[in-house]
């Protein structure tokens, strides 16, 4: 199996439903939160700003800024260049929780560099045991292509879709 980078993302995630201190967010209120703590302009966020950093409407960005006021995540607060608007940022809590976030994701990190380094490790022990030859397994069947006097070849004889066939790893003393 192929570690990729979908697998930090799976450690994280695990990190962070197994992780008691972290509330049950959905993904567009963690992109809000995020961004409001890692992209800050002066003063903070305005709605209208998340909504179209995030890709979605004014309502869908304050849905999800109330659900993280109430996990005191972050904090509306009036804007003095415009009494119309608020300005979103985060709390001490918001901030301690980003940097657990930052904790878990090295903790996934470190668990994938650790399963690539495991995976090499035995993919090279195994190559320096094994080298492929390919061989002219013969299929069994007395066939020819037709009119050419020559026996047909068929994927079963090659091995099948681009595999080595079974006789054709050889096994040499390490």
């Amino acid at each position: 199996m192929a570690i990729s980078p979908v697998h930090i993302v799976k450690g994280l995630m695990v990190g962070i439903v197994s992780h008691e201190d972290v509330p049950d967010l959905t993904g567009r209120q963690w992109a809000a939160l995020l961004t409001v703590h890692l992209d800050r302009p002066p003063g903070g966020h305005t709605v209208r700003g998340l909504a179209e950093l995030l890709n979605v409407s004014k309502p869908a960005v304050t849905r999800a800024i109330d659900r993280l006021m109430e996990f005191d995540l972050v904090l509306r607060d009036d804007d003095p260049a415009d009494r119309r608007s608020v300005l979103i940022k985060t709390t001490p809590t918001g901030t301690a929780l980003v940097r657990t976030i930052g904790t878990l994701l090295a903790q996934a990190e470190r668990a994938v560099a650790k399963a690539t380094e495991a995976e090499a490790a035995a993919g090279t022990a195994k190559g320096s045991r094994t080298t492929a030859k390919t061989t002219g397994r013969k299929s069994g069947r007395k066939t020819t292509a037709k009119g050419t006097g020559r026996k047909a070849t068929t994927k079963r004889d090659q091995g099948g879709a681009g595999e080595e066939p079974p006789d054709a790893i050889e096994e040499v003393a390490a």
